[in-house]
């Protein structure tokens, strides 16, 4: 059986079908804008997340990088206490002459220069004299310290 109706009614159901689309778009939903946001988004969201990833790494290898200078600096300061058993205080007023000019100096560099003020040999008769205590000490302190660094 075939019905009709009226053409004020199919206006009408066409002006409410105008409507309900224009309440969608307006919700978001079936809108061509969200759509083509949407596919922008997708589009630059891995070149987003690789940019900041990039930023995150770089940030994180110049804090590692100033850890580990931080930590070596702290061991060579320890370990020079503990093999010349003098306060490093002492070496913070006017520097002597042996070892003026090396407060910005390499840790190398520092090595280097104290060494030059101890004999090396009087190192090794007061190790021996001591029945290796003192070495294993500092031993297991540069292991404590290594293992978990100050900071």
């Amino acid at each position: 059986m075939r019905l009709a109706i009226s053409r004020p009614l199919a206006l009408a159901c066409r002006d409410r079908l105008d409507f309900w689309r224009t309440l969608q778009e307006l919700s978001g939903a079936r809108s061509e804008h969200v759509r083509r946001a949407r596919t922008r988004l997708r589009e630059e969201l891995p070149e987003h997340t690789v940019r900041e990833r990039a930023e995150l790494e770089a940030r994180h290898a110049e804090e590692l990088e100033r850890v580990r200078r931080d930590a070596a600096r702290d061991v060579v300061d320890r370990l020079t206490a503990a093999l010349l058993e003098v306060d490093l205080a002492a070496f913070a007023a006017p520097t002597p002459a042996p070892l003026a000019g090396l407060a910005g100096g390499s840790v190398d560099e520092v090595a280097a220069a104290l060494l030059q003020l101890v004999d090396p040999s009087s190192l090794d008769e007061a190790s021996s004299e001591a029945g290796g205590d003192d070495i294993d000490r500092v031993a297991s302190e540069l292991l404590a310290i290594v293992q978990d660094p100050p900071g």
